[in-house]
C-alpha cells in the first residue's frame, strides 16, 4: 500500500526495468506516470495476470531486459528536465493569488 515513486526513481537511475500495475489509488499510479513520461510503457500492466507475465518476461529474457534498459538510459533525462509539473503548480498558485486579490479589491 505504498507509493513506488522513490523505488522507481532509484531503479531508473541505474537503468533497471520497473514493472508496475496501476490501480485505483494515486499512490499506485506513480510508477506508471514516471514510465509514461520517459516513453517506456511496456512494463505498465493492465491486470495482475499481465503483471506476472511481464515480470517473468523481463526477468527471463535478456533481449527484453536490455531493450528496456537501453530505452530507460536514453530517455530518463526527460524526468530531470521536465518542469511542466512545477510550472503548472506555480500557475495554479499565481491564479489563486490573482483571483483572491481581485476579489478583495472589489470589497474595498
Amino acid at each position: 500500500g505504498w507509493s513506488g515513486c522513490n523505488s522507481t526513481l532509484d531503479a531508473l537511475v541505474h537503468d533497471r526495468p520497473v514493472v508496475t500495475l496501476p490501480l485505483n489509488m494515486m499512490r499506485s499510479r506513480h510508477s506508471a506516470a514516471i514510465l509514461k513520461a520517459i516513453g517506456e510503457e511496456r512494463t505498465v500492466c493492465a491486470d495482475p495476470d499481465e503483471y506476472v507475465e511481464t515480470a517473468v518476461a523481463v526477468a527471463c529474457s535478456a533481449d527484453i531486459r536490455i531493450s528496456i534498459e537501453r530505452n530507460i538510459a536514453a530517455n530518463k533525462g526527460r524526468l530531470w528536465r521536465d518542469n511542466s509539473g512545477a510550472d503548472a503548480l506555480s500557475d495554479l498558485f499565481v491564479g489563486w493569488l490573482r483571483d483572491g486579490a481581485s476579489r478583495s479589491d472589489h470589497r474595498s
